[in-house]
């Protein structure tokens, strides 16, 4: 007895709903499908070629085995708690090797699920030969083994570009240079440190920042012995441009001093172009101090203001004949040691070089190694400068309306002496001691005051061997001065003597009012 299903073409099956558990044959395609009493055309359980690939519901083993030869193919997940048996690809190549505990295909995905895997488990990339400090690099299409000459070994030098979180280069290889903030307790060295500023046009600002606390910038210099007057350290400003590199500025740390040289044409720097610091003292123009002296200056020195020299002296050396000056200035001073008459020496436009009175000064004093100019100025200037107080006892300056060297005595300017006191002068003192005062050659000595001259003696005044004479004035010219108790004139009006008492003028003949 044989079963026969309902049969029917597969466009017939499509338009059927079929009983629940009614089966139906497909004439055309020889499928097998079954009604469930409510899908049209019924669920298809067995293909064309056997059993068909796709599962409806669950596969339940029930504790079974699949056993047999053949493939089986899945689009989905194999779950299973263990697969006792290798693992090959339609190509009967070996996926994976249950006997090696092995696997030999391609991960798909993006393998977040892969643990436990070593470098030499891989062959996606050209191995090579490892050694140690090999690294796994990505070419754009694989990974491949990168050999680093060495490895990266503590203590081994690498030519790398290190790349800041914004993509901006920190570390250049390629032009050795550094770019961004530098935290680091010390930085060493081989030979030279060049820090430029990469652009051009833009101010360059080097800051050494310091909060709450003093900022310090220490050149140290250190050897196995130290010997004699060693250079510490230098600061050079250079200018570089198409005539080459040119050192315009520069300062030295030695053990002996600090040494700051200039050159306005960028030049070779020689000791006239130094200004030293030792000890507390300033050598301008010369690397060392004149032993025992602050201030040496070689070069001729301008003081435009008022120069005080306190509690100490001045002293002007130069080993030269005022004669051999070529072009002296106006107001220069200098003290001669070579010449027979040597001295103190100024020289103004009326007389030239004219010896001072002045013949020695004190040895404790400030060197001048060649001489003294002072600043000239005219009378406007002087008394301007004299009325707002900053005028002191010895300032001296040279008075270009008076041709003369004055000096600032008492609330007062005064000439100083230009020729000895022997010769024809005009002298003028604040006061004057004497035994005697005589009088040779020709003309009339005038003794001259702005205001009063006082005779004073411990007994009298005396005329012995010639008249004494008194002012002689006109009535006009009388009446003209402020006269006070005491004066006597002769009116050369009135041809009579006159004095002057009890606020009226009178004649001293008779009496009687003049």
């Amino acid at each position: 007895m044989t079963l026969r299903l309902r049969r029917g073409t597969d466009l017939q099956r499509q338009s059927i709903t079929f009983s629940e558990g009614e089966l139906v044959y497909v004439t055309d395609t020889g499928e097998i499908y079954v009604g469930d009493g409510s899908t049209v055309g019924g669920n298809l359980i067995v293909g064309g070629g056997g059993i068909t690939s796709a599962l409806t519901s669950n596969l339940n083993l029930s504790g079974y085995e699949i056993n047999g030869t053949g493939n089986i193919a899945i689009n989905g997940i194999v779950s299973a708690l263990a697969i006792d048996s290798g693992i090959v690809s339609v190509d009967s190549t070996l996926i994976v090797d249950n006997v090696n505990s092995a696997f030999y295909g391609s991960f798909i995905g993006d393998g977040s699920l892969i643990t436990n895997i070593s470098l030499g488990d891989l062959n996606d990339f050209n191995l090579g030969t490892l050694t140690p400090g090999d690294t796994l690099s990505w070419n754009g299409t694989s990974w491949i083994n990168t050999t680093v000459n060495g490895g990266i070994v503590e203590g081994s030098d690498y030519r790398i570009n290190i790349i800041a979180q914004d993509s901006s280069v920190l570390v250049d290889s390629s032009t050795s240079t550094i770019t961004g903030n530098i935290f680091a307790n010390s930085i060493s060295y081989e030979s030279t440190v060049d820090i430029t500023n990469s652009l051009s046009g833009i101010l360059g600002q080097i800051t050494l920042a310091n909060t709450g606390e003093l900022q310090k910038l220490i050149f140290k210099r250190t050897d196995t012995g130290t010997t004699s007057d060693q250079v510490i350290g230098v600061v050079s400003f250079d200018q570089t441009d198409d005539g080459g590199t040119k050192t315009y500025s520069s300062m030295g740390f030695w053990h002996s001093g600090i040494y700051i040289g200039h050159s306005p044409t960028g030049g070779s720097l020689t000791s006239s172009n130094y200004v030293g610091i030792q000890d507390g003292g300033v050598a301008i123009g010369k690397f060392s101090l004149e032993a025992g002296y602050k201030l040496d200056v070689t070069g001729s020195t301008i003081f435009r203001n008022t120069a005080v020299i306190a509690n100490s002296s001045l002293k002007l050396s130069d080993n030269r004949a005022y004669t051999s000056i070529a072009t002296p200035s106006t107001g220069e001073i200098m003290y001669d040691t070579v010449t027979t008459t040597g001295g103190l020496y100024m020289y103004n436009n009326t007389t030239g070089w004219a010896r001072a009175v002045v013949e020695e000064l004190s040895e404790n004093a400030t060197v001048l190694s060649t001489f003294l100019k002072l600043g000239p100025s005219d009378t406007s200037t002087r008394d301007g400068f004299g009325s707002d107080s900053n005028s002191i006892d010895g300032a001296m300056f040279y008075n270009i309306d008076a041709e003369r060297i004055q000096y600032y005595q008492a609330d007062s300017w005064f000439n100083m002496p230009n020729q000895s006191l022997e010769e024809d002068a005009d002298v003028r003192f604040a006061s004057v001691t004497a035994d005697n005062f005589i009088s040779t050659g020709a003309g009339t000595p005038t003794l001259e005051s702005e205001t009063v001259i006082d005779l004073q003696a411990g007994e009298r005044v005396r005329v012995t061997t010639s008249p004494f004479r008194l002012a002689q004035l006109t009535t006009t010219e009388r009446n003209a001065i402020s006269p006070v108790a005491g004066d006597l004139i002769y009116n050369t009006t009135d041809n009579r003597f006159q004095g002057y008492q009890n606020g009226a003028w009178i004649n001293l003949d008779d009496g009687t009012a003049a």
